[in-house]
């Protein structure tokens, strides 16, 4: 799908993790995953003056539910942007394909302004860890050359390396260093952006600059052993993406509201 846009930069805005349940009201942990949802959706409006681009990196619903799904897209009418998903560990991509309520949300890619975006499937078939098959590799490459005049953004579920979080590093991709080496192959790639970690992180890789965003629901809490709750609201990220390659990014949380969730959970 391609974007025309005659805006100097692209504002995306990315959200992931909102474990939506079977039915409206269902919890996580304690949390109402519709409700901390929803007031992440009213702070990205009220934040946001124009988006260009609204990307979900995954974990759309916690059992694969089509309701969950149908109910997502729901959400996502609120907003005149295109809206695009990619599937996480939690999610059943074939249902997820079929209520995503357009054939456009799960593409794989768009092109928007000076920007190539692609979605790429990290998961494994009933794993909790991830992994990027030599298929996503070889799309990844197509499409980058046949962009090459446009700027790429990388978006995928799991986070490619540590994030020094013993209990999460596992799960992370278990080829990260062969995916990564393959995108320092691409020029015209910029950053990479996933999901899966519920946590706010940034690092990079011989100069490839990589991020996550914080879950619309239950967050993690960084640099933990084991299992271990955060005390934070949920939130997004926000991209600038620039006409020259540049970016700008910041995370945005949700303030002034009580949310409950059982800090003494040892998992899901």
């Amino acid at each position: 799908m391609d974007v025309v846009t005659t805006s100097e930069s692209i504002r995306l805005v990315q959200i992931s993790d909102t474990h939506l349940e079977p039915e409206e009201g269902g919890t996580l942990l304690g949390m109402d995953t519709d409700r901390s949802l929803r007031y992440v959706l009213d702070l990205v409006r009220s934040d946001n003056a124009r988006i260009d681009l609204l990307l979900a990196t995954g974990d759309i619903s916690t059992h694969g539910t089509p309701q969950a799904y149908q109910r997502f897209a729901r959400y996502m009418q609120q907003f005149d942007a295109p809206v695009v998903w990619l599937p996480g560990n939690h999610d059943d991509n074939a249902v997820m394909t079929e209520h995503c309520g357009s054939p456009e949300a799960m593409a794989g890619h768009i092109v928007i302004g000076h920007w190539l975006i692609i979605m790429l499937d990290s998961t494994i078939s009933r794993q909790v860890g991830g992994r990027v098959e030599q298929a996503e590799l070889d799309r990844l490459a197509a499409l980058a050359a046949h962009h090459a005049d446009k700027h790429v953004l990388v978006a995928c579920h799991h986070p490619p390396l540590s994030i020094d979080c013993e209990w999460i590093d596992p799960q992370r991709i278990s080829n990260g260093e062969v995916f990564l080496d393959a995108l320092l192959a691409l020029p015209n790639v910029k950053l990479l952006i996933c999901g899966h970690i519920h946590q706010h992180w940034e690092t990079s890789y011989r100069g490839l600059p990589i991020m996550s965003t914080p879950s619309t629901c239950i967050q993690f809490k960084p640099l933990e052993e084991d299992f271990t709750l955060d005390e934070v609201s949920p939130g997004y990220r926000w991209f600038d993406l620039c006409a020259d390659g540049t970016f700008r990014t910041g995370v945005s949380r949700v303030e002034g509201v009580e949310f409950s969730f059982d800090m003494n959970s040892g998992g899901y």
